[in-house]
């Protein structure tokens, strides 16, 4: 399914959609939690923050190293390519078309993941043991954005095989 197909499919539904999310934005969150979990998450607090630190921390470090790398992959691999074939009179077709949509993704993989750790230092500044109620809705919506980063994570990778495989076939078309 090709960007455009996504859009036109996926714009209509968030449309409708989109009322419902702006008043959940506005209603408290608390999580339903049993007593024992509540009680597991006061007993853990320190681990549990300990835990997310070190995440976070895991989680700078590879966001730093993927971007150089998907930035080395647009600039040095796509951009450049697709300047060559254009300069030699050939026509980059898929190749343009899978360079802005993975130049489209970086941006929602770099704003995905500004969200993430930025709600990932909230949670962090919630006292576990006097709101685990508080401190577990917010862990659950720090997943969901975490979730978020890696479907960029992974739609990005898929880009690049789409423009590997692609170079591939023009490579063979063209005869080089």
């Amino acid at each position: 399914m090709t960007m455009a197909n996504v859009r036109k499919s996926l714009i209509p539904k968030l449309l409708l959609a989109l009322p419902l999310l702006i008043l959940a934005n506005f209603q408290p969150v608390h999580a339903d939690i049993s007593g024992k979990v509540a009680e597991s998450i006061k007993t853990n607090c320190g681990n549990i923050k300990t835990s997310l630190h070190q995440l976070q921390a895991a989680n700078a470090q590879a966001r730093v190293n993927l971007g150089r790398n998907y930035e080395d992959i647009m600039e040095k691999l796509m951009t450049n390519m697709n300047s060559r074939l254009v300069t030699n009179q050939k026509n980059p077709g898929k190749l343009l078309t899978i360079t802005i949509d993975f130049n489209e993704n970086l941006g929602y993989f770099r704003r995905n993941y500004i969200a993430y750790d930025d709600h990932l230092s909230h949670l962090l500044s919630i006292d576990c043991q006097r709101q685990p109620q508080e401190f577990y809705a917010e862990l659950e919506k720090a997943r969901d954005l975490r979730s978020d980063v890696h479907f960029n994570y992974d739609f990005l990778n898929s880009l690049i095989k789409d423009y590997r495989t692609e170079l591939t076939r023009l490579r063979k078309e063209l005869k080089i």
